[in-house]
């Protein structure tokens, strides 16, 4: 297993949330938002959550990207 899928099981068994939260972004993407206008209040609305739930969902999904990141730069060199 990569160490990608693992930070990404690892979340998933934090945060029972996650997953959805993966799939919204990705649909958001899909409709031209990027990520950097992804935010804390807009996952607390979406997901009628709070706060610090939504902080540390996001915390997870900035930890994933920089581990895809991080494997694609691994690769290229």
């Amino acid at each position: 297993m990569h160490k990608v899928e693992r930070v990404m099981n690892k979340h998933e068994q934090q945060e029972p949330l996650i997953t959805s939260v993966r799939e919204w972004v990705i649909q958001k993407q899909l409709t031209k938002v990027t990520l950097s206008d992804l935010s804390i209040s807009k996952i607390q609305r979406q997901f009628r959550i709070g706060y610090n739930r939504a902080a540390g969902i996001l915390e997870m999904l900035e930890a994933e990207i920089n581990e895809k990141i991080a494997a694609i730069e691994e690769r290229h060199e």
